[in-house]
């Protein structure tokens, strides 16, 4: 299944550390971009040590460093395309920290989506999963798109989107939408009645899925109001009973993205999802309205 070039992603970043779990997160990310005619930039942020004046030790020249990295970078690649068969993927290193090489790189280059792995429920990964995934999700200005340790591609027929009424999710709803139409998953929009007044929430959410209706374009949306004490509870008591493919918020829903996605709560989800959640942060861009 292949879409046009009036999809809107047409870069997909993919940061690697060589390991086991990154490749697993690159052939996620090939099956995805083969789906929706993307393209993806493998990317490796080269460590250089710091050597401690005290120690002798033979420095490795940056040159050498570099070598190495795109040496690795295209023995992926060709595992990758003779595993998969997809072919657009391009090759970039560069040397410095991680989480701020790839916020910069996402800017310079105007990527759509990043994909990054996590150690998931599994609690394995390399340098790249677990806190720097957090930490991407958390600076990147692009949608970021994380993948548990060994979960591969699947469809995405049933998508969940918890929400806090804010009024950026109207405009991450509306990308949600057109990131994944191609696969026309059912859209469920869910909120978490936590400790609140059941009447004024009915009323809520009843007035946001008359904005939803009206403005987006879409006509597979359901909405379900949640209710427990604890946000991440109920969220993944809802996610395990109805078998989501992917989960997603807004990056900018700070009153309710303190609680689901706060520094401590980002790094819980990110690393013991056992799906693909996916990031936005709402911006005003050509060609996407903002509600």
């Amino acid at each position: 299944m292949r879409v046009s070039q009036l999809h809107p992603v047409k870069k997909i970043l993919v940061p690697t550390d060589f390991t086991e779990g990154a490749k697993g997160t690159l052939l996620f990310a090939a099956s995805l971009a083969a789906r929706i005619d993307s393209k993806i930039l493998l990317y490796h942020a080269i460590h250089v040590p710091v050597l401690n004046p005290h120690e002798i030790a033979i420095a490795v020249s940056p040159e050498e460093l570099e070598r190495e990295s795109f040496a690795h970078l295209e023995a992926l690649r060709e595992e990758v395309v003779a595993q998969t068969g997809f072919t657009q993927i391009e090759l970039h290193a560069e040397g410095g920290m991680a989480v701020e090489q790839i916020s910069s790189f996402t800017r310079h280059h105007e990527i759509d989506l990043v994909v990054m792995g996590t150690s998931g429920a599994h609690g394995v990964g390399g340098f790249l999963f677990g806190s720097n995934t957090a930490e991407v999700v958390e600076k990147c200005t692009c949608p970021v798109l994380t993948v548990p340790f060994g979960v591969e591609f699947e469809v995405p027929d049933k998508i969940l989107f918890a929400t806090n009424y804010a009024d950026n999710d109207f405009q991450s709803i509306y990308l949600l939408t057109q990131y994944f139409k191609v696969f026309r998953p059912e859209i469920v929009i869910a909120h978490v009645e936590a400790r609140g007044n059941h009447t004024v929430e009915e009323g809520l959410m009843e007035w946001f899925k008359k904005q939803v209706h009206t403005n987006i374009p879409y006509d597979r949306i359901r909405f379900v109001l949640l209710k427990g004490n604890d946000i991440e509870d109920a969220l993944k008591k809802h996610k395990e009973e109805e078998g989501y493919k992917l989960i997603s918020t807004s990056m900018r829903s700070r009153n309710f993205f303190d609680h689901l996605t706060s520094r401590s709560l980002t790094r819980k989800m990110v690393n013991h999802s056992s799906i693909p959640l996916l990031a936005f942060h709402a911006y005003q861009s050509s060609g996407t309205p903002v509600f």
